[in-house]
């Protein structure tokens, strides 16, 4: 009756990318968290070589993985979170300045800024989490995680 969708790094771009074609089922509920990902492949691979022209090949060779479409048609509570200026997991929605560099993905190669930037919190089923850890660094302490998991599958 719940289905939690976890992806981390690339795992959360294929996520957003298998939701543009998935059909949410009546009667499930579900919540999806993306954490530390990008909003699109060409963007970041352009950002990480600092050359356009591998952008450009991701997206010429059909390549290109983008989770900011099916993110912002999501009808099911998503969890995005990404590295941030912050000493405890928090609340970034009004506040994408403070997302930063997480040593892979850049803020502005990140799906949490793209959507912020884009206004998409508006939409009220998603939450931005800004943490401390970087890229690779797991949880300090994911009780936060799972209380917001929870109160989204709640309302959903």
């Amino acid at each position: 009756k719940e289905i939690i969708g976890y992806g981390h790094s690339i795992g959360g771009g294929v996520q957003g990318d298998a939701l543009n074609t998935h059909k949410l089922k009546q009667g499930i509920k579900y919540c999806f968290v993306k954490s530390r990902t990008f909003s699109d492949l060409s963007t970041t691979a352009a950002d990480l070589t600092g050359s356009g022209i591998l952008g450009y090949l991701v997206r010429f060779f059909g390549w290109n993985i983008s989770s900011i479409d099916s993110s912002k048609k999501l009808q099911a509570p998503e969890i995005i979170i990404q590295t941030a200026r912050v000493h405890e997991y928090t609340d970034i929605a009004g506040e994408p300045e403070k997302i930063t560099h997480d040593g892979i993905i850049s803020s502005e190669a990140s799906l949490a800024r793209k959507l912020l930037d884009d206004g998409e919190p508006l939409l009220g089923n998603k939450y931005y989490m800004g943490i401390p850890e970087t890229h690779n660094h797991p949880f300090r302490d994911p009780s936060h995680l799972v209380e917001k998991i929870n109160a989204m599958l709640e309302t959903a």
